[in-house]
């Protein structure tokens, strides 16, 4: 018979720190080496990309004219748009060897009809069946893969096919651009089955004729030395991650800065067995209390359903106490009516929801800088968030005799 050991005696396993020098020679280098291959990112610009399509304007404008404020890439950005790239040449790999697609033909610049030069760099063009079909390759979370691709994917690809349909060259070799286009997400946490995803694009003339109107806009603008308006707030995702954030774009801005957090000398602290103590009622409390929360909405859904089809309206356990099934009252307010009646009162009842002014940026109806320069920040005296530790799946260990 033979058995795994349960017990190999222990081992010492040490986090080597942050600032480790295997670690920073590592970070260093893809600093490095980003750099060597991006030598004219601090360089002033004097065209545009189809990927330019879908990215803020403002972040655009200032790539022609203030590009030297860029801040620097961090290491951590640019690990991750270099493994998202060997997701990218994974795949064209895959798609070349099934006889797909080639590395010709995906390379291009076009002056447009909009009166700009933009140059574009396909992901994939595949012959499929007859066709020419673009595609586009984003490595993504694979809980992203059930959401619909997003406004800036769709309007990018839709402008590569666009491109590529008015493009002099594919005309004269005869070749037919689909009116279809594929976006192929690449699960980058291996936790998808399968870890592909193609999303069907189809072409829209009507799409493409917004994005030439917002081009237009942008490309006057930039000739005329107009910085156009903030679409977002200076917290959402697309700022965050901008490198003209804090160095130009929002430079003078209130930020919040979260205070340190330092011992407070006036309180007393409780002894280390009591706190030992409270953090393990904590953990086991919270569990208790998800698992009772759980039970209870299963029983009032039971309930429900009895209520529900016997008309029966009360129950009186014999723990004591009441069940009663009620129907609540729903007042809601005509707010087309309140704002034709009322419109130069509306400031007297109405009261600003910061959900509702992030979305109206987001729509943009409401211009960012305004809606960042309404914030007032603060900070509470702090609060206690417990997290459960997670569930270890019990594993049933074959035994051979």
């Amino acid at each position: 018979m033979t058995a795994t050991a349960k017990e190999r005696g222990g081992v010492k396993c040490e986090r080597l720190p942050e600032d480790h020098d295997l670690v920073q020679a590592i970070l260093e280098k893809y600093v490095e080496n980003w750099k060597r291959s991006h030598p004219g990112d601090k360089k002033a610009r004097n065209y545009f990309y189809n990927s330019d399509v879908g990215r803020c304007p403002r972040s655009i404008y200032y790539q022609f004219y203030n590009p030297e404020k860029k801040k620097d890439m961090a290491a951590s950005t640019i690990m991750m748009f270099t493994l998202g790239n060997l997701f990218h040449d994974e795949l064209q790999t895959m798609l070349t060897q099934l006889g797909y697609t080639t590395n010709k033909d995906i390379e291009f610049g076009t002056w447009s009809k909009v009166g700009f030069l933009k140059r574009g760099r396909l992901d994939v063009m595949l012959r499929y069946p007859t066709m020419l079909v673009i595609g586009e390759i984003k490595s993504k979370n694979p809980y992203a893969f059930d959401s619909p691709p997003d406004d800036a994917e769709v309007d990018q690809l839709l402008t590569y096919m666009h491109d590529c349909k008015n493009d002099p060259y594919f005309k004269e070799r005869g070749d037919e651009i689909a009116d279809i286009g594929y976006i192929f997400y690449m699960d980058r946490g291996g936790l998808a089955s399968p870890p592909i995803c193609i999303w069907e694009v189809h072409y829209s003339r009507d799409r493409i004729k917004a994005i030439e109107k917002e081009f237009r806009a942008l490309h006057r603008a930039i000739k005329g030395k107009q910085i156009p308006d903030r679409p977002y707030e200076m917290d959402s995702i697309p700022c965050t991650y901008c490198r003209f954030q804090m160095s130009i774009c929002w430079k003078g801005f209130e930020v919040a800065e979260e205070p340190k957090h330092e011992a407070d000398l006036s309180i007393e602290p409780p002894s280390k067995e009591i706190v030992d103590s409270m953090a393990e009622a904590c953990i086991r409390l919270k569990g208790e209390i998800v698992e009772r929360e759980e039970e209870l909405e299963v029983a009032k859904g039971v309930l429900a359903q009895y209520f529900k089809s016997t008309g029966t309206s009360e129950i009186l356990p014999k723990l004591g106490g009441k069940i009663r099934f009620s129907k609540s009252k729903i007042t809601t307010l005509k707010e087309v009516y309140l704002l034709r009646k009322l419109k130069d009162k509306w400031h007297l009842f109405a009261k600003p929801q910061l959900g509702l002014l992030k979305l109206a940026v987001k729509e943009g109806k409401v211009d960012a800088a305004t809606f960042q320069r309404a914030l007032s920040f603060g900070w509470s005296e702090g609060s206690v968030s417990i997290t459960r530790p997670k569930k270890k799946e019990a594993k049933n260990a074959d035994k051979k005799v």
